[in-house]
């Protein structure tokens, strides 16, 4: 097998979706499940969307939710994985192979 270069896979962020129904829940259960572990909820961006992780600055576990009925839900995806790349040349090259050039 040939080698890329990384010593192992670095992810950056994940992230899941779940209905606004049950989201306060989720968020409640994963604190106390979570916490022995070291990860909390440190703040929402929006009213659905929280912020997870060791550190304020660098949440690493996002939660979102989707209401029923609303646009967004056709094309929200269950779950995201953000990688953490080497530096701007492999973004550059994972953006450009993947079709998620970024403009500007």
């Amino acid at each position: 097998m040939a080698s890329s270069g990384f010593s192992s896979v670095t992810f950056d962020h994940v992230g899941i979706v779940c209905s606004s129904e049950v989201f306060e829940d989720e968020i409640k259960f994963l604190n106390a499940s979570l916490a022995p572990l070291g990860i909390k909820e440190h703040f929402r961006v929006a009213p659905l969307v929280s912020a997870l992780g060791h550190s304020p600055q660098k949440p690493d576990f996002w939660v979102s939710a989707i209401r029923k009925g609303t646009e967004i839900k056709e094309t929200a995806t269950p779950m995201h994985i953000g990688f953490r790349a080497a530096g701007k040349t492999a973004q550059a090259a994972f953006l450009q192979y993947s079709g998620l050039v970024i403009k500007g």
